[in-house]
């Protein structure tokens, strides 16, 4: 088997994954909040460079977007980050298509990735023009791509996905912006136990997720990884703008994500 088509391994399940944008509240903070989920036993961590224009975000982390540009960091900013933590952490790196990769080309972005020690990357906002040569830059760089699925999608498009992902499958659990409500509890479990008849590739659930409830429920409906995104820069945001620890405020939301464990 292709290395870029392997799952995350080892990977206890269920496992946790949060979402960080690399430089909100300056890159040094960044590595503090990675630390902060070392010591808390997070197994994944999402790693944004931030973008412009993040049309699936919502208001809170479209506001991390921009502080963190704001403060100029780049996609290269998470290479020293994922050098440092990628004996600990699986390191997703989130970076979007037409702000880094159609500029500076798929192959030195997924090789500087991959030798910074990048578990998979995830492209935001692939037009599908561009996928084919994506995907074959990324299998020949040994990249891992997480793929991306929604409970609407078309029976070609999944077979398409499974067949190229590697990582895990990251499967949407409603459509629309992060931060909002989960769908349908039963259409969820029913999706995720037909992708695993399909797939050896783990299968985690985001959008919506905030709670232990909702990290409890994820787990029971057969996700391997429950994703955490809006509520989690949520957390950073609020303790910023009280003046309190970052890293304090999200040790303690993790700490609370895993009374469902």
């Amino acid at each position: 088997m292709s290395e870029s088509l392997r799952p995350l391994a080892p990977l206890d399940s269920p496992a946790l994954c949060l979402l960080l944008m690399a430089g909100y509240g300056g890159l040094e903070q960044t590595r503090r909040l990675l630390a902060c989920c070392v010591r808390n036993g997070v197994e994944i961590v999402e790693l944004c460079a931030p973008f412009p224009n993040a049309f699936t975000d919502g208001e809170v982390v479209r506001n991390a977007h921009s502080k963190a540009l704001a403060r100029g960091t780049v996609w290269q900013d998470l290479l020293p980050l994922i050098r440092e933590f990628s004996s600990s952490l699986h390191i997703v790196a989130l970076v979007d298509y037409s702000h880094v990769f159609a500029r500076e080309g798929n192959a030195p972005v997924l090789r500087a990735l991959k030798q910074a020690g990048a578990a998979a990357v995830l492209p935001h906002g692939l037009p599908p023009r561009a996928r084919e040569a994506f995907y074959a830059t990324a299998l020949e760089s040994g990249l891992p791509v997480v793929g991306t699925l929604y409970l609407s999608s078309p029976e070609p498009v999944r077979l398409r996905v499974l067949a190229q992902s590697g990582g895990f499958i990251y499967l949407v659990s409603r459509f629309g912006r992060s931060g909002g409500s989960a769908s349908d509890s039963s259409q969820i479990h029913r999706e995720i136990a037909r992708l695993k008849t399909l797939t050896s590739l783990p299968v985690a659930l985001g959008f919506g997720l905030k709670s232990p409830s909702d990290v409890a429920q994820a787990y029971r409906q057969g996700a391997d990884i429950a994703i955490i995104g809006s509520r989690a820069c949520e957390v950073i945001a609020q303790a910023q703008a009280q003046q309190e620890c970052p890293e304090a405020a999200l040790e303690n939301y993790i700490r609370y994500l895993k009374r469902s464990e």
